[in-house]
């Protein structure tokens, strides 16, 4: 039997990250976006875990969240659509804030965060010479981004200092049910001072 990852036992940096986003939910809704929580969790706390990096003599001790620079924000997208899975990658702030925001756009409606997360999808799923770049899927997490987040959350994400800014995203592609179609985020930081290999490490 496989054991529990971490943030199941224990209130990981991954957990902390998710929670942010739960504590916005009912629970009826948490309980249908359940799935997507739990992917947030495991790809922050996979993140900040040094065995995750490939072995090299740059990375070695080092976890990807080690590495940030100024101006880089991770973004973490999970579909509550248990076949699509979630992608997350490390982007830069000024590709987010280039593209405006889609007039209109409510978490309860937002075509092109629908549309994008789809694709996301598709990727994640995708093999062989049929995957996209990791260019690619940096994109569609920046246009994700862009595509959810408002001039509150812009605002927050440039002031953001002395931290690792996570941009975490919750989304439902599936085409009926009580989350179907909606979106939840949460604009925040990693939690702890452990922060900094990388000298210009949380200067975003």
């Amino acid at each position: 039997m496989n054991a529990p990852p971490p943030h199941e036992l224990a209130r990981t940096r991954g957990r902390a990250v998710a929670d942010t986003i739960a504590c916005q939910l009912s629970p009826a809704e948490m309980l249908n976006t359940s799935t997507a929580l739990h992917s947030v969790a495991y790809a922050v706390d996979v993140l900040s875990d040094p065995r995750a990096m490939p072995r090299s003599a740059v990375s070695q001790g080092t976890a990807a969240t080690d590495n940030v620079t100024a101006g880089e924000v991770f973004v973490v997208f999970a579909d509550a659509n248990p076949r699509r899975g979630y992608l997350s990658a490390s982007v830069y702030i000024r590709d987010i804030l280039a593209i405006p925001r889609p007039p209109g756009a409510t978490p309860h409606r937002n075509p092109r965060a629908s549309s994008i997360s789809r694709h996301i999808g598709q990727a994640v799923l995708a093999h062989g010479a049929n995957r996209p770049s990791v260019e690619q899927r940096q994109r569609a997490l920046v246009e994700l981004a862009a595509a959810i987040l408002d001039e509150a959350d812009r605002s927050r994400l440039q002031a953001l200092t002395g931290c690792v800014p996570v941009v975490a995203i919750v989304g439902d592609t599936r085409a009926a049910g009580l989350t179907s179609g909606r979106f939840y985020h949460a604009v925040t930081t990693l939690p702890g001072t452990w922060l900094g290999t990388s000298a210009p490490t949380g200067r975003a």
